[in-house]
């Protein structure tokens, strides 16, 4: 079943796409696994009303969970905009 991202807060938004991303990383080899969908899903979202830092912070914890620590850059854009 589809995420409809646009009823999700912001916390849920991060929360949702931090596992997707996970899985879609986990999934590498199934190019046909939903996760891949969602992730491009969220990103499209995201894009679309203008909060891509929530896009990075899901990347960035993602990107955590598997071991990793992001980039000063990519913590910045992860923050709130003023």
């Amino acid at each position: 079943m589809a995420i409809n991202w646009s009823e999700l807060s912001d916390k849920e938004m991060v929360e949702k796409g931090e596992s997707q991303i996970w899985l879609s990383s986990f999934a590498s080899n199934n190019h046909n696994a939903p996760a891949h969908k969602e992730v491009d899903n969220f990103w499209r979202h995201t894009t679309d009303v203008g909060k891509k830092h929530l896009y990075q912070r899901a990347w960035n914890m993602a990107y955590r969970s598997a071991g990793y620590e992001p980039t000063e850059s990519e913590i910045l854009a992860a923050r709130d905009p003023e």
